[in-house]
Parts: C-alpha cells; sequence; structure tokens
C-alpha cells in the first residue's frame, strides 16, 4: 500500500500521470514499440530533455514516425504497469487532456 501511494505521489510530481481517453490523431501510424529498461541515470539522461526541470521523470516515449518506431525508455529498478502502460499510450497517439502533441508529430511529418 505504501509502495502504491509512493507511485501516485511520484505521478502527481510528474505530471505526467493522465492520458486522454480520445482517439489518436486521423493517419496515426502502427509504431514498432522498442522497449529499454536502462539504470535511473539513463533513463534520465534520455528522458530528462522531455520534462521541466522541477519535474520528476518515471519514463518517456520517443516516437520517430518517419522510422515508424516507439522507442519506450523505462528506469529497471522502477517501472510499475501504471508507467509503462501511460507510455505504451503515447505510442498508440494517445495525448495527454488538451494536448496536441501527437497531432503536431502528425503534421509536421506531413511537411517533410
Amino acid at each position: 500500500m505504501i509502495r502504491l501511494l509512493q507511485g501516485l505521489l511520484f505521478g502527481l510530481l510528474m505530471g505526467c500521470t493522465t492520458i486522454g481517453h480520445a482517439p489518436p490523431p486521423a493517419g496515426w501510424p502502427q509504431l514498432k514499440i522498442i522497449e529499454h529498461y536502462v539504470t535511473a541515470r539513463q533513463m534520465a539522461d534520455v528522458c530528462g530533455k522531455y520534462s521541466a526541470w522541477y519535474m520528476t521523470t518515471l519514463a518517456c516515449a520517443e516516437i520517430d514516425l518517419d522510422k515508424n518506431t516507439c522507442e519506450l525508455w523505462f528506469s529497471e529498478e522502477f517501472a510499475p504497469a501504471w508507467i509503462t502502460e501511460h507510455e505504451r499510450l503515447h505510442c498508440e497517439g494517445r495525448d495527454h487532456p488538451g494536448g496536441t502533441l501527437m497531432q503536431d508529430l502528425l503534421d509536421k511529418k506531413g511537411k517533410t
């Protein structure tokens, strides 16, 4: 129970805890998912660029629409199911409520 509460607290501090239930943008491709379980330091080195300095980074998804890949980065020390599921939803094109990142990625690919 304490571990669950700690995870929820970390998630709230992290800021990346919810994903909307809206469908992905029209035309979102099926991406090959590649999962990396690395040290917390390695994960932070990769994922740190996707969050503000005051946020705790627990994982991230790097999407490359040119290669049709979605690379997920997790800490081998702390990767509970709710974090892995959250990042997999990003690979499906799902965004945070009110977010437009996935649509922006798709629009940018269309312009290249």
